[in-house]
């Protein structure tokens, strides 16, 4: 069984760790370990651009063997977006009175507002006032 091997970096002879024997190249100096680090990140890197190429490509390939693709997907996306749209009012919801808040200040009239900008962000603002009228008719 082999217990030594030449460094692919440096050349020198040295021990083989017995739990990765078969995949171990690089001794254990410094300026080694580098360039096998060196050498690992470029194939993960250069594994990454194939993907991403081959990721492009298939998509290529999908759209132009489906031509109705963008043309569905642009209208689903539309109907989307207006279902949304109904869903969520822009003006004054409600305005009710609700009960006296515990310490005796009187009723309140609450209001949401709801309000979606150009970026589609939906804010919503909910107010709570005392009612003057109210307080001044009850006392």
């Amino acid at each position: 069984m082999e217990t030594q091997r030449l460094c692919a970096c440096c050349g020198k002879p040295f021990e083989l760790n017995p739990r990765s024997r078969s995949t171990h190249r690089f001794c254990r100096a410094r300026a080694c370990q580098r360039e096998r680090k060196r050498l690992a990140q470029k194939q993960r890197r250069d594994s990454e651009v194939r993907k991403r190429i081959s990721r492009a490509e298939y998509m290529r390939r999908y759209r132009a063997q489906r031509p109705d693709y963008r043309q569905r997907e642009a209208e689903r996306a539309t109907a989307r977006r207006a279902q949304a749209r109904a869903a969520e009012p822009s003006e004054l919801e409600a305005v009710s009175a609700l009960p006296a808040p515990v310490g005796g200040a009187g009723p309140l009239a609450r209001a949401e507002l709801r309000v979606v900008t150009e970026a589609g962000v939906t804010l919503r603002l909910a107010v709570a006032v005392a009612c003057e009228e109210r307080r001044n008719e009850a006392g």
